[in-house]
């Protein structure tokens, strides 16, 4: 990269470059004012010869004179203002060395070491004041490693203030969303399910019930875990709790109803065949003695009588199964009608009436599962059927069951376009359910099918009583669950200190940022150099978190340049095993949603991202900063702006260099030396940020 000299060097430059052109501009004068014949004689005399020699000499040594006096003095002031402001803001031990003459260098860095001394009594007296906080997060932290559920604490946002290693591990899957710090839940859960769930809370709330919803909802991925919302109010925190364990893992006190069932079976089927035998032994022989043939029917009657008993623990053993897996809510009739209105009408365009019978009070339901089967049947209904007028009746079916009838004027539903119905996965408004429209119903422990009328209707189990409408007892699991914490795992200065929704209006302390750097085959993404290599680390309000790292090889069959094997050593045989681009950059392209792009010469890495990326349907619009320019823009009397050049400045320690996940550090930690330089300028947020990187020379690379 061409270096372009600092302002100081091309003033210096330019003033004696005007003081040569002054002196010859005088001595060309000074000859013409002599008289013709006092200039014949001196082009006569022998040692005129010289006088152009000595002029040029004479010149050369004003200009070089006057650049020096000037380079090294006039300089000097915008050379200590900006060597002041990195000794004040980010580098204390920082010391003077050539940027002023000697005595002001030995008086300022006196002046530094008192700075730097008072400045570490300061750290020290706030570090004891932070002992006793410290040690209370590490207290936690033992208890958060401790837990063998998954806990996510959300703001009201729905962004995440705390994890921990178990959440980590259960729902960052390969291609799916990740867990950390500031990222919000959506990318792992379906906004919608979330969104239910919420709704259901805040009704109990408001009902004075206990203030939790137990339900099992599946990740974007389709794996399935049991759930428990409780609401966050601590100060001036307002969120959710969400704690979790896999519905697919059975826990070691469950295994009994298990057991339980494959033994009744095992008998069922022992029955059936003695019933079988009894049976063929009376077709097989029909001479058989009068009381032999009592005897076999009564044989007969009595296994076929415990085969029923079997069966009927048999349903009801697989119904506790599934209930165990999935447990369903118990809820108001009112709730549950007004859930389904709300997801149904916006799909058909118009108001949905509702009827509910009076001797319909509570029932057991999952509540966000079956409201998108409504809502998948109201959509096909619309579509196929050219229904309209839709409307939600509750009644009584029998003692265990009570009838949801989603009914329409139009046409009824064929039984094969039922059948079909069955068999389609179910659409939510945010993606495909992983379950049919008959898995649905199976979920509900009911049944489901097509009325003779326009119409369908489904079973529910009916709830005989309601639960406790009592409010929890203070004390109470319900009423003060405390949220575990560590200190890589917590940060509730995450919740937003200002009401600023534009990003670019935001203060830079109050965004989240992705520090990545790649490594490439070369420097021609234009002439096919690819990407090898990729690393990224999060920055969350100024705080570098080192357990939120991306980092992959990335497999090219593009030759690697000798120039750059010598800067980052990757080989072929490296990257023979490393996965492809169109895997890596779908799983990048995720890590870094939703936060402000950081890296060190942002052109370079993201043209070559751009090249590889769009033919994927992956796009990386979001905001860059840029070390290099943040350093031209609060450097400027400084001629280099390389990454080494600039840790050297803000005293951070090159580790890893040439490596993508280092120099992603790397970036990161400078920019968070940077931030209080920024505001020292008046730059306090990223547009004001982006819009004065755009004014500095280094701005117009292209690549």
């Amino acid at each position: 990269m061409m270096r372009l000299p600092a302002p100081a060097t091309r003033g210096a430059l330019l003033v004696s470059l005007l003081c040569v052109a002054a002196a010859c501009a005088t001595g060309a004068a000074a000859w013409f004012a002599l008289q013709p014949a006092t200039r014949d004689v001196l082009v006569a005399d022998p040692r005129f010869a010289l006088l152009p020699l000595l002029a040029a000499s004479s010149v050369a040594l004003i200009g070089i004179g006057t650049h020096h006096l000037l380079r090294r003095h006039v300089g000097m002031v915008p050379r200590l203002t900006h060597a002041l402001d990195l000794l004040r803001e980010s580098n204390p031990s920082l010391r003077l060395t050539d940027e002023a003459p000697q005595e002001v260098t030995r008086s300022v860095n006196a002046l530094a070491e008192y700075f730097q001394h008072r400045l570490g009594t300061v750290e020290n007296s706030i570090q004891e004041a932070t002992e006793a906080l410290e040690r209370e997060r590490d207290l936690l932290a033992a208890l958060l490693a401790q837990l063998h559920e998954a806990v996510l604490v959300c703001g009201d946002d729905a962004r995440i203030l705390l994890y921990n290693p178990v959440a980590q591990d259960l729902l960052s899957r390969e291609g799916y969303g990740f867990v950390g710090l500031g990222r919000t839940v959506f990318t792992v859960f379906r906004r919608s399910v979330i969104v239910h769930c919420l709704e259901r809370l805040s009704e109990r709330q408001v009902r004075g019930e206990a203030a939790e919803v137990r339900t099992t909802i599946s990740t974007r991925d389709g794996r399935f875990v049991h759930a428990r919302f409780t609401p966050l109010a601590q100060g001036s925190l307002r969120g959710f709790f969400l704690s979790m364990t896999p519905a697919d893992l059975p826990e070691q006190d469950e295994r009994g109803p298990q057991e339980a069932a494959s033994h009744t079976a095992n008998d069922a089927m022992l029955r059936a065949t003695h019933a079988r035998a009894a049976l063929a032994l009376a077709r097989e022989h029909p001479d058989l003695a009068v009381e032999d043939r009592v005897e076999l029917e009564r044989i007969a009657d009595a296994e076929t009588l415990r085969l029923g008993e079997d069966l009927t623990t048999l349903r009801r053993l697989q119904k506790e199964e599934r209930r165990r897996r999935w447990p369903l809510e118990e809820v108001p009739a009112e709730t549950l009608t007004d859930a389904l209105r709300r997801r149904i009408e916006p799909v058909v365009e118009a108001d949905v009436t509702i009827d509910i019978a009076a001797d319909v009070e509570w029932m057991r339901a999952e509540s966000y599962v079956l409201s998108a089967g409504l809502r998948f049947v109201a959509t096909r209904a619309r579509e196929q059927l050219s229904a309209t007028a839709f409307h939600i009746r509750l009644s009584r079916f029998d003692h265990d069951f009570v009838a949801l009838d989603l009914q329409w004027q139009g046409a009824p539903i064929p039984a094969d376009l039922w059948a079909a119905w069955e068999e389609e996965r179910v659409q939510s408004g945010d993606g495909a359910l992983p379950y049919t429209l008959r898995q649905v119903a199976r979920r509900q422990e009911g049944e489901s099918w097509p009325l003779h009328a326009p119409g369908a209707r489904w079973l529910l189990a009916s709830s005989a009583l309601p639960p406790s409408a009592e409010p929890p007892v203070a004390g109470s699991a319900a009423a003060t669950m405390q949220p575990p914490a560590r200190p890589e795992f917590v940060d509730f200065d995450l919740y937003p200190a200002t009401g600023v929704t534009d990003q670019r209006k935001r203060p830079l302390r109050e965004l989240i940022y992705t520090a990545f750097d790649t490594e490439t085959t070369g420097l021609a993404p234009d002439s096919g150099d690819e990407i090898i290599a990729i690393g990224a680390i999060r920055v969350v309000q100024g705080r570098i978190l080192s357990r939120e790292v991306f980092e992959s090889l990335v497999h090219s069959k593009q030759p690697i340049g000798i120039e750059s094997r010598r800067i980052h050593g990757f080989s072929p045989a490296m990257l023979a095993q490393a996965p492809r681009a169109e895997s890596v950059l779908p799983q990048f392209a995720r890590f870094c949603e939703d936060t402000v792009l950081l890296a060190h010469n942002a052109a370079f890495d993201l043209r070559f991202l751009e090249r590889q990326a769009s033919p994927l349907g992956i796009h990386f619009d979001q905001p860059v900063l840029d070390t290099l320019l943040l350093s031209a823009l609060l450097y400027p009397e400084k001629d280099g702006h390389q990454l080494e050049s600039i840790a050297a400045r803000t005293g951070v320690s090159v580790v890893g260099r040439h490596t993508a996940l280092g120099d992603a550090i790397v970036t990161a930690e400078i920019f968070v030396r940077l931030i209080p330089m920024l505001e020292a300028k008046g730059i306090d947020t990223l547009g004001e940020a982006l819009d004065a990187c755009k004014k500095t020379w280094y701005a117009r690379l292209r690549y």
